[in-house]
């Protein structure tokens, strides 16, 4: 009789364990959707060639509702929309910042798209990457851009925010210097 317990017991204890996993299974979700992004949220990677230099991209909301992350990959290369499941695969170690207003972060990501928009359709484009020259090193100017300025000018054209930044500042934005800028937090990821 207590063998007949006992095995109860532990085929309970086998059943339950075998639900609580497969509840895991069934809703535990993927870091694509486990992320939840918002249109204007900043994101920061170490993901690349150049880790010590890093990556940055921003969340931006089609006409359609879809997000898509918004960066320039790099010399030669177009301002262009990517899926955020892209992001994620391109990126894997990425900390997604958010704006703490709401409607500041969706003004910089409507931002974010109309420079797509306008300069990722162009087969020679208005704004090539670029690092050097006064161009370059001037955050409010267009004519050159890369990924951290690109960020910065979605917040300084699209809700007028500078991000702790000086429009006039001459020299170069790294990525990594837009962690915990003034009115940002940090959502989720690590470097």
């Amino acid at each position: 009789m207590t063998t007949v317990i006992g095995f109860r017991k532990k085929m309970m204890f086998v059943f339950v364990f075998a639900l609580i996993f497969i509840g895991f299974m069934l809703f535990s979700t993927s870091k694509a959707s486990a992320a939840s992004y918002r249109a204007g949220d900043i994101l920061v990677t170490s993901s690349t060639s150049f880790k010590f230099a890093g990556h940055a991209g921003i969340v931006g909301r089609s006409a359609n509702g879809r997000l898509y992350a918004v960066h320039i990959p790099g010399p030669n290369k177009p301002i262009q929309k990517i899926s955020l499941s892209g992001w994620e695969r391109a990126y894997p170690k990425t900390e997604i910042w958010r704006h703490k207003h709401k409607i500041a972060a969706n003004k910089a990501g409507n931002k974010a798209m109309d420079f797509v928009r306008y300069y990722g359709n162009k087969t020679t484009f208005i704004a090539p990457y670029s690092l050097a020259g006064k161009a370059a090193w001037t955050l409010k100017n267009k004519n050159k851009t890369y990924c951290s300025k690109l960020v910065w000018q979605s917040y300084y054209y699209g809700p007028g925010y500078n991000l702790g930044f000086s429009p006039n500042k001459f020299g170069i934005l790294p990525p990594y210097a837009l962690r915990g800028v003034p009115n940002m937090y940090k959502v989720s990821g690590s470097l």
